[in-house]
């Protein structure tokens, strides 16, 4: 599998079926990032929500055993950052 495979897979993840599973993903995002705000005491961004979850997705691939999910999730985490970013 290629970078471009993947990255492609990961277009097809976040523009499919998780929309319809998860919720619109700016109201998720922003939810999230008032609880972490709250719970951590700092103001949180959407856009950070998705690059920490990327982190997650590289902590997990670290730590446990690297399988492609990782990538798929840490590709899609990036791009929506950079979605919620405006970009």
């Amino acid at each position: 599998m290629t970078a471009s495979d993947i990255l492609r897979e990961a277009a097809d993840i976040v523009d499919g079926a998780r929309g319809q599973t998860h919720g619109d993903r700016h109201q998720t995002f922003e939810m999230c990032a008032q609880f972490w705000s709250t719970y951590l005491g700092i103001t949180v961004t959407k856009a950070d929500v998705c690059y920490m979850m990327a982190l997650h997705k590289a902590a997990r691939n670290k730590c446990g055993q690297p399988i492609r999910d990782h990538a798929l999730d840490g590709a899609g985490y990036f791009a929506l950052g950079g979605e919620m970013d405006g970009g």
